[in-house]
Parts: C-alpha cells; sequence; structure tokens
C-alpha cells in the first residue's frame, strides 16, 4: 500500500534540518503503525499534482502557513482533488490546513479565528470505535472550521477549536491538531514566533503546556486504524 502525501507547506529551514519536512514528520509517526507502507510526496504548494485519486491507495495533505482563503494557485486545484478523490472512495486525511482545506472542498468553512492562536498542548475530546478519549495534543493553528459540511460527522473538538476532528461518508477523516509534531517542534516554532507573531505570555504558557505529552502515538494507531478499515471495505 502507498500513501500519497500532499504536501502544502515548508518547514523552517533551520527546523528542516533537525526534523525534516512535514513528509518526513508524517512518516515517522505512521510506520509502527502501517508496516510495510510506502510514502510518496506531491509538493502541490509547487503545483505538483498527481494524475488523479487513483495514483495512491490513500492520501494526506499537510499542514501549511498558508490559509485556504489565500489566493495561492495551487488551493482551487486542490479543492478539485479532494473532491475527486472523495467521488471515486479513495481515503483521505487532513491535518491542520488537511482539515480546513477538506472542510472548504467537501461543502463546509473555515475562517481565521477570532480566538486567536491555539498553540502548545490542547485537550481534545473524541469520539473513537473504542469510546470517547480525551487527548492531550499539540496544537498550531489560527484557523478553525467553523460550519461542517451536509455530510460531515463531529467526532471531536477542544474547548478553543469545537470543530477539530470531523469524519466525511467520502471517506474523508481529518483533525485540527498536529499528531506528527513532537514536542521540541512546537516549542522551536513557538520560540520562533514569540513576541512577533504571537505575544509573549502566550508563547511562555504554550512553552509550559508542553511539559504534559501528546498522545501521539495513540492518535497514530487511531489513523490507521481507521485507514485500513475503509480500505478493506468495499
Amino acid at each position: 500500500m502507498q500513501l500519497g502525501i500532499l504536501e502544502t507547506g515548508d518547514v523552517y529551514p533551520d527546523m528542516k534540518a533537525v526534523h525534516g519536512g512535514f513528509p518526513d514528520m508524517f512518516e515517522r509517526w505512521l510506520t509502527p503503525h502501517l508496516p510495510g507502507w510506502t510514502y510518496r510526496t506531491w509538493r502541490v504548494l509547487d503545483g505538483e499534482f498527481p494524475s488523479g485519486p487513483e495514483a495512491a491507495d490513500a492520501w494526506l495533505i499537510t499542514g501549511s502557513r498558508f490559509g485556504v482563503y489565500d489566493p495561492e494557485p495551487w488551493i482551487e486545484p486542490l479543492k478539485s482533488f479532494i473532491r475527486e478523490a472523495a467521488a471515486a472512495r479513495v481515503p483521505q486525511i487532513g491535518i491542520c490546513f488537511g482539515h480546513q482545506i477538506a472542510a472548504e472542498a467537501l461543502g463546509g468553512r473555515a475562517i481565521k479565528s477570532p480566538k486567536g492562536w491555539g498553540i502548545g498542548i490542547d485537550r481534545y475530546r473524541i469520539e473513537t470505535p473504542d469510546g470517547a478519549r480525551d487527548w492531550p495534543m499539540i496544537v498550531s493553528h489560527q484557523d478553525q472550521v467553523v460550519e461542517l459540511a451536509p455530510d460531515a460527522t463531529l467526532l471531536g473538538g477542544s474547548e478553543h477549536c469545537p470543530l477539530g476532528v470531523i469524519e466525511y461518508a467520502a471517506p474523508v477523516l481529518t483533525t485540527q491538531f498536529h499528531p506528527e509534531f513532537h514536542p521540541s517542534i512546537s516549542a522551536a516554532l513557538i520560540r520562533l514566533r514569540a513576541g512577533t507573531a504571537i505575544p509573549e505570555d502566550q508563547a511562555l504558557r504554550a512553552l509550559d503546556s508542553l511539559t504534559t505529552s501528546p498522545q501521539n502515538e495513540a492518535a497514530g494507531a487511531w489513523v490507521a486504524g481507521w485507514l485500513t478499515g475503509k480500505l478493506a471495505t468495499p
């Protein structure tokens, strides 16, 4: 099986030298839970798109510094691809920006939230097949999904981001949180933005929150189980 990664954003160069880019992070996160799978990346932010939804067995849409409302030339083609993959019933996973653009593509709405930044650890309540979960997870976003698409099911969220985990009949599963982020990645991002994009006091609180370990491994098992289950369903 192959997971196609649709890369929609770059990592800061100093961070990339240490942690790799988004595709590296996702491969590290999912490999323990998807043994034998391979990974291929398409840099859609550079206009590089797959030939069609069947070019991979499933798709993952990464995070990005862009908003779904930005006039980037690749955003509308990406929405079209999401709809094509949904029509072909090829499973898709969306993370952060991927969560937001899947909502926009499939009939929901995402905006820059008046609540401001969500950074550091945020506690998410999620309905999984094994029951309700209360997971601390890493977040890094200003935008939020504020309206669900007609065929969307809300699986969970946080106090800051109520529409934070969504499943679509398509099948598509998306999360606002970053299960691929190690706390050191989140800390580096916060320090880069502290005092400029993010107020110093909020940055300090977010850094303190990272003493709580995110449930990345549990989230990886859950997402991988969802993915393999959808692929096993005719």
